[in-house]
Order: structure tokens, then C-alpha cells, then sequence
């Protein structure tokens, strides 16, 4: 289990710094699949081009880690992922009660996909100005469409901003009668 817990750590780290370094200039650069990574071996022109101008921390793999997280996903909130996956490797390698762990990391990913949906709300607000697509990512937006067409825009930001006010509540209420 220590190796698991340690994998988790190193896989964690290497997320966290693909996302903090993502970059938009990295977009088309990032723009190929995962077999192509292979093709940099064998010294593909294009995709040596394409490493030399990636910014990412991590290089091309990293900018293609970024682009899903980010693009793909839940948008810069994903940056929540390594984060609780680093804290699980931690738990495994400390041989600690996993049930805090798995709580906490239920409720975390609720709210992380609730402020996805939140910023996919706000950029279907006509007077917002423009939110870049990286703050929803495609699952906010697509949430978010989903709540708009069922409750309308306002009432959608309504309902994920009390959402957003409720979950840390019960969290902290779960906290206190556990103590």
C-alpha cells in the first residue's frame, strides 16, 4: 500500500503542476491525442514543433493533462483533483481511517462542480462581461444549460449560490456532532 499511497503523491504532483502552469497558447499545441506523444519519439517534425513551443511546465504532456483537466472538464476548479488525490496517497501511506478522507472528498467535489456550474451560468448572462470557457469547462457549461433551461439563468445562480452556502454548513454541522 505504501507504493500505492506514494504513486498517488508523485501523480498528484505531476497534475498539479500541469494545471498551474496551463497556458491558452498551449491550445493548439495540445490539439492531438495521446498516440501522437508517441510519434515525438520517433522525431516527428510537427510534433517536435509543437514540444518547443509548449509553455507548460510539464511540456507537451503536460499541456495535454491541462487541456482535458481544464478545457474537458470542470474547468480550473479540476484543480481540486490533484489536490484530493494527493491527500488520499497521503492517507494510504500513513495507513490512516479512510472514512474523514472519503466525506470530505464527496463534498469537495460537489462544490467543485457547483462553482463549474455557477461560472457556466454566469457566462449565459447576456450583460456578464465575457468569462473566459476555462472557468466552467465543458461541464459547467453543460450543467449549466441544463439548469437554464429548467429554472432560467437567475434562478439557476439562485439555486448554486444557496447550494454553495448549504454544503460547507452541513460539512462543518457533521464536523461538530462528530466531536
Amino acid at each position: 500500500m505504501d507504493i500505492i499511497g506514494i504513486l498517488m503523491i508523485v501523480f498528484a504532483v505531476f497534475v498539479f503542476l500541469a494545471l498551474l502552469s496551463h497556458s491558452s497558447a498551449d491550445e493548439s499545441s495540445a490539439d492531438l491525442g495521446l498516440g501522437d506523444l508517441v510519434r515525438l519519439f520517433g522525431g516527428d517534425q510537427d510534433i517536435q514543433a509543437r514540444a518547443d513551443m509548449t509553455h507548460n511546465w510539464l511540456g507537451l504532456f503536460g499541456a495535454l493533462i491541462a487541456k482535458f483537466f481544464i478545457n474537458i472538464t470542470i474547468g480550473y476548479f479540476s484543480i481540486a483533483f490533484p489536490i484530493l488525490l494527493g491527500l488520499w496517497g497521503w492517507f494510504i501511506l500513513r495507513k490512516k481511517d479512510l472514512r474523514a478522507p472519503a466525506y470530505y472528498t464527496n463534498y469537495a467535489v460537489i462544490l467543485v462542480f457547483l462553482g463549474a456550474t455557477f461560472f457556466g451560468l454566469l457566462r449565459l448572462v447576456s450583460w456578464m462581461p465575457d468569462i473566459s470557457p476555462s472557468w466552467a469547462g465543458n461541464i459547467g457549461d453543460f450543467t449549466a444549460g441544463l439548469i437554464a433551461r429548467l429554472i432560467g439563468t437567475t434562478g439557476g445562480i439562485i439555486a448554486i449560490v444557496t447550494t454553495i452556502i448549504v454544503v460547507p454548513i452541513v460539512v462543518v454541522d457533521y464536523a461538530i456532532h462528530k466531536t
